[in-house]
């Protein structure tokens, strides 16, 4: 496919209590993620909101940039993505991270990612996220199993994760 890869290729809205699992995204383009490819509000503090949602298990392999493990690419003004996790690998050029490729603007909280993040051409590679609003990270986890240091707290141990994300336990589904 040529860009916009995804459970949901491109959000626009408000999205919550999904669950996806065994992800296998092939993309071309840009803004591959294993839940959204891009998630945007259109206005000002108008939706592009992601609450309480998982990707569990695949990979995304991107020859295009913005590539995550969650989300490919985030740009909205207030709450963007809250309380998910992915447990997905992510491979692309650049921009690529183990939860999102690209944060734009826009909170990401209480999330975390076990995934490892691969760019194919050596830069901006992170172990959560990516971008010029790193600040907006708030509460998030990442194990260190990926190449990049970005993310707020950095952890080898899965059950500190599950420990502080009570989300890994949506809908009675084990993370481990």
């Amino acid at each position: 496919h040529d860009g916009y890869e995804g459970f949901f290729g491109y959000n626009t809205g408000i999205i919550t209590k999904v669950g996806v699992k065994n992800v296998d995204i092939q993309s071309e383009g840009d803004y591959a993620g294993g839940f959204v490819g891009y998630n945007k509000d259109i206005t000002e503090g108008d939706a592009g909101m992601i609450i309480d949602c998982y990707v569990k298990g695949g990979t995304i392999h991107s020859n295009g940039d913005y590539t995550g493990g969650f989300a490919g690419y985030n740009d909205t003004y207030y709450e963007g993505i809250k309380n998910c996790y992915s447990t997905v690998d992510a491979t692309g050029p650049d921009y690529v991270g183990g939860f999102g490729g690209y944060n734009e603007r826009g909170d990401i909280a209480n999330s975390f990612a076990t995934g490892t993040a691969t760019a194919t051409a050596g830069s901006f590679v992170g172990g959560f996220f990516n971008g010029p609003d790193i600040d907006m990270l708030q509460f998030n986890y990442y194990v260190d199993n990926n190449n990049g240091k970005k993310g707020n707290y950095l952890t080898n141990d899965a059950d500190k994760i599950v420990e502080h994300m009570a989300i890994a336990n949506l809908y009675g589904d084990s993370l481990l």
